[in-house]
């Protein structure tokens, strides 16, 4: 995962564990996200987020994040 700055300057490389949100729960998604120091040192400084990735596009991820 890659944080880029409004001058498409890259912030910060975070490697995660996975976050396909067709196999993985809501909460352990969650879980996953809050615990990375790296995400909690800039997310102040965060204002649009664009996920791309494994499981985006299945129906049953759809539904439960748009």
């Amino acid at each position: 995962m890659d944080a880029i700055n409004k001058d498409k300057n890259e912030v910060c490389r975070v490697r995660t564990l996975g976050l396909n949100p067709a196999v993985i729960p809501e909460e352990e998604l969650t879980n996953r996200i809050i615990n990375m120091f790296q995400l909690i040192n800039i997310k102040n400084e965060v204002t649009p987020i664009y996920f791309y990735g494994a499981g985006c596009g299945t129906p049953k991820a759809s539904a439960r994040y748009v």
